[in-house]
């Protein structure tokens, strides 16, 4: 692996297997169908494109916002038509604010917050709820009955916090000192 330093010009250096990127993002490029497929980042002398799958959009999206810093492990990806800049496929990113989705550990939590919607598994089932900052819950069915979720209720929580694409989910493991589930 080898860090390159954005004072250097990418386009003229080898590409080894897996490369390390650093600089700041610019912006995404979106494909037909709405979703975000590549990210642009600044190398100071050049855009780089670095491209990642449907799938991982959300998810990118979430971890790399436009104006920051960014840390991103690629290989290259080149094709046979010619290209405007040099363009990757995405491996793993660490931005400056926090390592990424991609890469994260879960972290033990506490959190405090008044019910303000309940949420429902596939099949119709209380599995948490939504809390008045936004933050989803889960306590999965079994969770949710022992702890009698009541739209308006306040509740403090101990749990294993998760990011997702759009929002913080905290699997529960203590409500309102009692005991859901056992840790991990």
């Amino acid at each position: 692996m080898r860090v390159i330093n954005f004072c250097q010009r990418i386009s003229v250096m080898p590409h080894p297997k897996k490369t390390v990127l650093k600089g700041k993002v610019l912006g995404f490029n979106i494909s037909p169908k709405g979703y975000y497929e590549s990210v642009l980042i600044d190398a100071n002398t050049e855009t780089v494109q670095v491209n990642f799958s449907p799938e991982e959009s959300a998810r990118v999206a979430g971890s790399l916002k436009e104006g920051t810093k960014a840390e991103v492990i690629v290989e290259p990806e080149g094709g046979k038509k010619p290209s405007e800049h040099a363009v990757y496929k995405l491996l793993s990113i660490e931005t400056s604010a926090k390592k990424s989705r991609h890469d994260q550990h879960p972290q033990i939590v506490k959190v405090k917050g008044k019910i303000v919607r309940l949420n429902y598994a596939k099949h119709g089932e209380v599995n948490g709820a939504i809390l008045n900052d936004g933050c989803f819950v889960h306590l999965k069915p079994d969770g949710a009955r022992a702890a009698r979720l009541k739209i308006g209720q306040l509740i403090e929580m101990e749990g294993e916090e998760k990011l997702a694409p759009t929002h913080r989910v905290v699997d529960i493991y203590e409500i309102n000192k009692k005991v859901i589930r056992t840790r991990k």
